[in-house]
């Protein structure tokens, strides 16, 4: 059991659940849009931020108010989306696989999807490095969903 308490486990077409503290298991699950007295979630890294990273964020300020930013561990950052906790995870900096593919299985199970810039499932293709390209995970059925494809599209330009 890690540190805090949590556990996430789940994949796609399987769903996906937390457990805290030893209790049962709960089923858990993306939201399509924050509640409305609540701001727009992005969970982004401030510390492992890039240019790219930056501009995107204030694209989505200018599409859709004034953001929430949350900050933890690449994949804590999934399992917040995955719970309802938060809207959007964009990554445009750097991580590694091992901080992603387990997490993305929880996201995905949540009803939540890992996208590449162009739009497409995000896969793990074998490769010499272990990086990851830039990504956005979201929930699957986010009307938005189109809009920050398009603005990442845009910013990768």
């Amino acid at each position: 059991m890690p540190t805090n308490g949590r556990c996430y486990s789940g994949g796609r077409e399987l769903g996906a659940w937390k457990t805290e503290h030893n209790e049962e298991a709960q089923p858990i699950q993306v939201r399509n849009a924050p509640p409305a007295h609540e701001r727009f979630t992005v969970v982004a890294s401030r510390r492992h931020s890039s240019p790219e990273q930056e501009a995107l964020l204030a694209g989505l300020g200018s599409a859709l108010g004034e953001l929430e930013l949350a900050n933890i561990g690449s994949s804590l950052k999934f399992c917040l989306l995955a719970e309802g906790s938060a809207d959007c995870y964009p990554r445009l900096a750097p991580t590694s696989q091992w901080d992603t593919a387990a997490a993305q299985g929880v996201l995905e199970g949540a009803g939540g999807e890992v996208i590449g810039l162009d739009g497409l499932p995000f896969r793990y293709p074998p490769r010499e490095s272990l990086l990851n390209p830039f990504f956005l995970a979201l929930p699957r059925a986010a009307e938005w969903r189109q809009a920050l494809v398009e603005l990442a599209s845009a910013i990768k330009a």
